[in-house]
């Protein structure tokens, strides 16, 4: 899941201001949260998955900034 995270970040996310991930963190069940720090706000993801058969796939995600 970590892996199709990164991916979709690489592929939609242009912003780069500070400089990476601060953190990947696991949610309830199939989600994660990722925090992207940028200069004068952070930038939030949550990633909810969804499992058939054998394959992973992205269901949905979130957005959202906090600003500082």
């Amino acid at each position: 899941m970590i892996e199709l995270i990164l991916e979709d970040l690489k592929k939609n996310f242009t912003e780069s201001g500070a400089g990476g991930i601060t953190s990947i963190k696991a949610g309830v069940g199939m989600s994660y949260s990722v925090a992207l720090p940028q200069e004068e706000r952070t930038d939030f993801f949550t990633y909810e998955f969804q499992r058939r058969g054998s394959k992973i796939t992205i269901k949905s995600k979130e957005s959202s900034a906090q600003s500082y």
